[in-house]
């Protein structure tokens, strides 16, 4: 963890790697005569276009197989997940000439790759400590900006948030594996055709005191534990709506559990930004009433195009486009104390139940 600022776990490369040389031994041959390479979906993508083979900073944070002290590929990495070095493709800055795509006969340069989650919080402009920024796509992100320094903080993922050939920025993130997903999987499960779900006017008119741990994708930050199922709890004669009302409440626990481990580690938070496709009221209002902060929504829900612009406009110009931030609305917290201190028992009993805490921590 010291090395790679993750956790082991199978999301992440090195465990996809050993699965894949196991299952397809064709591979490995392929390895060993140098025609293949590993790596994640924006390498495949970027060689495709550009007939170069190369992978990011950004992204090869997620390797395991990467060292956030060298900022390179780890030897001892390597040898322990027995992957042949030979086969990973170099690494490069997020900003760097990647090479050329060609569209109707023109030279276009790529000249930026960078993770989605990271982008999103390049989208949000701002760098000011106390501030932490949620990005609730089909998963989700918590995510702190730690500046020029690495932060190892137990249960959350440190990576880099952006480099160049002068500068390295790094941050501090929580991934949450379902947001909408959980939405998308629960239609299937309720048996609810996806044009009826419209789970924000469900949730905004549902309570319910039961729990729903979700099994199918397993919990991340900060516990990183597979449950064997997905868990309902205290949820035996729910409606549906009370259902889907404790899936979307699952994901404002577990952004709770991720800005308590930063808190326990001495970060204060101040406020809260938020953005993406799953950025919907009820969610947004329950983690405001967990966190006792406000949470703010961005009026533009997708930040991704607009945080590789600003990355573009800095490495063109030297500077960064100034953003004025245009929220659509403020969340401030309602819960009292006793009802947040309630749910937060229910939420412990229900991960303990599933396996994912012991009844000492």
């Amino acid at each position: 963890y010291r090395k790679t600022g993750i956790p082991l776990s199978g999301h992440f490369g090195a465990l996809k790697y050993i699965y894949l040389i196991k299952e397809y031994p064709e591979l490995e041959q392929k390895v060993k005569s140098g025609k293949t390479f590993f790596g994640p979906l924006s390498s495949y993508l970027s060689h495709i276009l550009t007939g170069t083979a190369v992978v990011d900073h950004s992204i090869t944070g997620r390797s395991q197989l990467f060292s956030l002290n060298s900022l390179n590929w780890d030897d001892t990495l390597c040898e322990l997940f027995n992957v042949d070095l030979s086969c990973l493709p170099p690494l490069v800055p997020t900003i760097h000439d990647f090479g050329k795509v060609k569209i109707d006969k023109h030279d276009i340069p790529l000249l930026c790759v960078i993770g989605d989650q990271q982008a999103a919080l390049m989208g949000q402009g701002f760098s000011n400590p106390g501030t932490i920024a949620i990005n609730l796509g089909t998963s989700g992100s918590v995510q702190y900006y730690a500046g020029n320094n690495q932060i190892f903080i137990n249960g959350l993922m440190s990576n880099l948030f952006w480099s160049s050939d002068l500068e390295h920025h790094f941050l501090v993130e929580g991934t949450i594996n379902t947001c909408n997903s959980m939405f998308y999987w629960l239609e299937d499960h309720l048996n609810i055709p996806h044009e009826k779900m419209k789970w924000d006017e469900r949730c905004e008119k549902t309570k319910t005191e039961g729990v729903l741990v979700p099994g199918f994708t397993g919990v991340t930050s900060p516990y990183w534990v597979q449950p064997k199922e997905t868990l309902f709890y205290n949820l035996n004669d729910a409606t549906k709506d009370e259902i889907i009302r404790a899936g979307m409440e699952s994901i404002g626990f577990l952004v709770h559990d991720i800005v308590q481990t930063l808190k326990k580690d001495g970060f204060e938070i101040i406020s809260i930004q938020s953005g993406g496709g799953g950025a919907r009221k009820p969610l947004l209002q329950f983690i405001a009433d967990l966190l006792g902060v406000p949470v703010n929504r961005s009026k533009q829900k997708d930040k991704t195009a607009l945080g590789v612009f600003r990355l573009l406009f800095n490495n063109q110009f030297g500077e960064f486009p100034k953003i004025t931030h245009s929220f659509q609305e403020k969340f401030s917290p309602k819960m009292t104390n006793a009802q947040r201190e309630g749910k937060l028992e229910n939420w412990d009993n229900a991960l303990i139940e599933a396996g994912v805490k012991t009844g000492s921590n």
